[in-house]
């Protein structure tokens, strides 16, 4: 489900993001570090060295994240051979989190959150009783127990 969670993400989740990603974002934006995650997450791939049209490699970035942002990440990160995209799962599963307690509020119920979003009824209930704070970040404790089992069983 991960994965169908990052067009959620926004650049005000880069608390969240690794180093790595918000370096990424520096040099070749927002959107274009989000595609490249999209495309090849905790995947390691070999950076080509130098802008060759005719590379797979190139080609395959070209078709990931576009052809300007390419050529910059090529230019900046060119010849590794093991450069590992970030998966970014604990800023997507802060969205995902964030995401079920805004439906929950809104209404929705925990039976079909969890099928939504491929959970059991438990990890629901383990999120919702995290909560979510003032600013978006998941907090521990924002929901007292027995609230939660009275909200279940309505």
């Amino acid at each position: 489900m991960e994965q169908a969670d990052h067009h959620c993400l926004t650049s005000a989740h880069s608390a969240r993001l690794p180093d790595s990603v918000k370096e990424l974002i520096d040099v070749i934006g927002f959107e274009a570090a989000l595609a490249l995650v999209r495309a090849f997450p905790g995947i390691p791939i070999k950076v080509p060295v130098g802008r060759r049209p005719d590379g797979v490699m190139f080609q395959r970035l070209v078709e990931a994240i576009g052809r300007t942002a390419a050529e910059r990440f090529v230019f900046h990160y060119g010849g590794e051979s093991g450069y590992v995209v970030p998966r970014c799962a604990a800023a997507i599963r802060a969205v995902r989190d964030a995401e079920i307690i805004a439906k929950y509020d809104g209404g929705a119920n925990v039976d079909n959150l969890a099928r939504k979003y491929r959970l059991s009824v438990r990890q629901i209930r383990t999120i919702l009783k995290r909560g979510v704070s003032d600013d978006g970040q998941i907090a521990a404790g924002l929901v007292d127990d027995a609230q939660l089992v009275i909200d279940f069983r309505e």
